[in-house]
């Protein structure tokens, strides 16, 4: 087997980013990140190869769809064809089509090229692992390089998008305003309950692992309450422009390395156990909460963050759940809990509130009953013993 440069084997970096003040609505840096190395043709699914100044559409292809495709007319997309062990390659080629034989850093080593087709065909002259079919016959020079790259697309039914990955609060940032031309794909570490809230143009689709639809919505105009998901998801693609689809078709990425991961939700350590959060450390973010939630996944919750300590008064406006509100100090000891009811009518505040016991820098919120379930506090919400939460990086 050859040997292969370092970078073939580094996956992208997919960076990621993933409610009251005094008294705030119960629910009381922005990170655009789409990172990549140079792609690897044995390592990623790379869209495109660059060969002097052109730029071809590539193809990944074995090696007996590459003979078939190139015994034909050209039709205007390059071929990559990979052996899993070097060889003499033989060749027939159609009219117009070049073949060039690369080494491990992507230089050409060796080109064949046919005006008319037919005749014997081609056999290198040494042994190879890599061939590249160009749909043109052009100017190349023997130890240049080809230069593969990974342009990410999304196709939905007849529709292509350019397509971005994003964190969770940059996708949130980008759909409260007006489409562009452009989809994204957000990647939890885990499925759980998606809240959304669209600008008036946008199409959500919840996918399983296989990029297969589960759940869509769309919205014409606009604002309301938002959509909470019926079902717990871990794959959201955001669409610009309404796109009818069925449930149980799919789409199809085109350029995305294999399982990329982009933490949308942070994770902490609490009494033993591990909880996934959403993130509230903005005014707008710690102002919004959890208002209007449907749903809330197990172990899952929102954590919010406040410049200083100071005393914290919670309450459940336009909240459709019951929920634990827990305040923590600087250090990230628990101070109490307060187990909150929705109000009997969410718009209506008839004056309860959640209130810490000293001041405050953390809060966390989860579904009503967590703490006492676990023996965590007693029948006052005070801890039942030291508890103190971490962070995970």
């Amino acid at each position: 087997m050859p040997r292969y440069p370092a970078w073939w084997y580094l996956l992208p970096l997919l960076l990621a980013a993933c409610n009251g003040n005094g008294e705030g609505n119960h629910n009381e840096t922005k990170e655009d990140h789409t990172g990549g190395n140079a792609a690897s043709p044995r390592e990623f699914h790379v869209t495109h190869v660059r060969v002097g100044k052109t730029t071809f559409p590539l193809e990944t292809v074995s090696l007996s769809a590459g003979e078939e495709i190139s015994s034909k007319k050209p039709d205007g997309k390059s071929r990559l064809v990979l052996s899993k062990d070097t060889r003499y390659e033989n060749w027939k080629l159609a009219a117009g089509w070049m073949i060039l034989f690369l080494d491990q850093d992507d230089q050409i080593v060796e080109i064949h090229a046919t005006a008319t087709g037919g005749g014997n065909g081609i056999t290198s002259s040494r042994e190879y692992d890599r061939a590249l079919l160009l749909p043109e016959i052009m100017t190349v020079r023997i130890g240049s390089s080809a230069h593969f790259t990974t342009r990410t697309s999304v196709r939905i039914g007849s529709s292509t998008w350019p397509l971005k990955l994003v964190s969770l609060a940059t996708g949130r940032e980008i759909v409260s305003g007006k489409p562009g031309s452009v989809a994204y794909l957000l990647l939890a570490p885990r499925a759980y309950y998606q809240y959304w809230q669209l600008s008036a143009g946008w199409t959500i689709f919840f996918l399983d692992k296989d990029d297969w639809i589960l759940e869509y919505h769309g919205t014409s105009t606009g604002g309301g309450p938002g959509i909470t998901s019926t079902m717990e998801h871990d794959r959201v693609l955001l669409v610009p422009n309404v796109t009818t689809l069925q449930v149980n078709s799919q789409v199809r990425f085109m350029g995305i390395p294999p399982s990329p991961l982009m933490d949308s939700l942070g994770k902490l350590k609490l009494g033993g156990e591990e909880v996934f959060f959403e993130r509230a450390e903005t005014p707008e973010e710690r102002y919004n909460g959890l208002m209007w939630r449907k749903r809330l996944s197990k172990n899952t919750g929102m954590l919010f963050f406040y410049p200083e300590p100071d005393d914290r008064r919670f309450w459940m406006g336009n909240c459709l759940l019951d929920l634990d509100i827990a305040f923590f100090r600087a250090d990230r000891s628990l101070i109490n809990v307060v187990e909150m009811d929705r109000y009997p009518d969410p718009s209506t505040d008839p004056g309860d509130r959640a209130a810490s016991a000293e001041p405050a820098k953390y809060v966390l919120e989860l579904n009503q009953g967590w703490f006492r379930k676990r023996n965590l506090v007693d029948d006052e919400g005070r801890p039942a013993r030291l508890l103190r939460f971490e962070i995970n990086p």
